[in-house]
């Protein structure tokens, strides 16, 4: 049986948000292929950009994700994903929005091109 998340993933795809429309041109630059809304192995996370080799993840966060319950979902989700070898970033739809390069900066400061493997 198809892991019930594929249908929703497939309209997140179709529906990307404003906020990760604004910082992917910053991440396409990087010329590392990624996927877009993928479900890392061994989860049942849909997550926004995935780097496969180097497992890494990032997250385009909104505002639901300053609440304290979606909060500690998030913090569980992402220690299963350490778990599983993968790095984490996170940057908040603010950010993606109101200023891209600010945002990837931001990643950048954060070791996110280490991760990938670019020196």
């Amino acid at each position: 049986m198809a892991n019930p998340l594929y249908h929703y993933m497939a309209r997140m795809i179709l529906n990307q948000t404003k906020a990760e429309a604004a910082i992917e041109p910053q991440l396409a630059k990087l010329g590392i292929p990624y996927r877009f809304q993928w479900i890392p192995a061994k989860t049942k996370f849909i997550v926004d950009y995935a780097w496969l080799a180097p497992k890494v993840i990032l997250e385009v966060d909104g505002k639901d994700h300053l609440e304290l319950e979606k909060l500690l979902k998030d913090k569980a989700r992402d220690a299963t994903l350490v778990k599983l070898g993968w790095t984490v970033f996170r940057i908040t739809n603010e950010e993606a929005l109101s200023n891209p390069s600010r945002a990837f900066a931001k990643l950048v400061g954060q070791g996110f091109l280490s991760a990938l493997g670019v020196t």
